[in-house]
């Protein structure tokens, strides 16, 4: 068992990976990396901040503001305390308004 959560880990890094290397010249397709991270991540019972950070900043760049906002809200409720997510969170409301 241990060896499948090890190789799902080990596939979650590499997306991530690729999500970032594709983030400047690739935005729609590292998203799409992202959100295949994300739902690994929740079937091994996690939930990432720093995913849906990463996440919620991509999709900021990339125009999708309400997504952004639902991923940043995301954030602020598992790490309430997390000073990037706060300022991207006000960014993001001003830019609904």
């Amino acid at each position: 068992m241990s060896e499948i959560v090890g190789q799902t880990r080990d596939e979650i890094l590499l997306k991530v990976q690729a999500a970032q290397n594709l983030s400047s010249e690739e935005p729609e397709r590292a998203e799409l990396l992202l959100r295949s991270a994300l739902s690994a991540a929740e079937v091994l019972g996690h939930s990432s901040p720093t995913l849906h950070l990463q996440l919620a900043e991509l999709l900021h760049r990339l125009r999708k503001t309400h997504q952004a906002l639902a991923e940043v809200t995301e954030v602020l409720e598992l790490d309430p305390f997390n000073l990037v997510a706060l300022n991207l969170h006000r960014r993001l409301e001003r830019g609904t308004r």
